[in-house]
């Protein structure tokens, strides 16, 4: 996609430190959401299975199949100087769905 820096910078830190990245990509988003499987010690299916989604709609979240909405969103934020930030948090135990 036209636009894209191509040396801006993806940080992303894990194992009990607070995560976090700005995605120019539909790949930055499935790299961070891959991380965080693999540091919670989910396997692909695992995290489908408690998804209730196909452990396919998982690999591909993390190979970064780009979505039309997903390429225009990210397009629609570096236009107007925006962006995303992806962190993680503390979950409650109570807080089963989203």
């Amino acid at each position: 996609m036209s636009g894209y820096g191509v040396t801006e910078v993806i940080k992303m830190q894990t194992s009990n430190s607070q995560l976090w990245s700005r995605p120019r990509t539909a790949e930055d988003i499935g790299a961070f959401v891959a991380e965080l499987r693999r540091d919670s010690g989910l396997t692909q299916a695992q995290l489908a299975q408690q998804l209730d989604i196909p452990r396919r709609a998982v690999y591909e979240i993390e190979a970064g199949k780009s979505t039309q909405y997903v390429d225009r969103l990210l397009a629609v934020l570096n236009l107007l100087g925006g962006a995303i930030e992806l962190t993680t948090r503390a979950r409650a135990p109570e807080e089963d769905d989203w």
